[in-house]
């Protein structure tokens, strides 16, 4: 059986904390449907446009999601604003 490599490590993608604490605010913001589907779909196509940054799961209890948006926080706001505006224009709800 195979293991996913992050639950083996407990590894976890910094950026999703990142553009998940951020997703509400820029939703909002920019008028976007709040469905379910809408906003994984922001999120899926944010995190596909932000830098990729693994971390122990135990370091997020302290300051590396500070230290990934002072570094990121410019690109995260970005990306989420290009999701919105792609969601937007191709909502896949009926």
């Amino acid at each position: 059986m195979l293991n996913a490599p992050n639950t083996l490590h407990n590894l976890v993608n910094i950026a999703e904390y990142a553009i998940a604490n951020k997703v509400d605010e820029i939703i909002e913001r920019m008028n976007v449907c709040r469905c379910n589907l809408c906003k994984k779909d922001i999120i899926a196509a944010a995190l596909n446009l932000v830098p990729v940054q693994y971390v122990l799961a135990e370091d997020l209890q302290g300051n590396a999601l500070e230290l990934y948006l002072e570094e990121n926080g410019k690109e995260v706001t970005a990306a989420l604003v290009k999701a919105c505006i792609k969601v937007k224009t191709n909502s896949r709800h009926q």
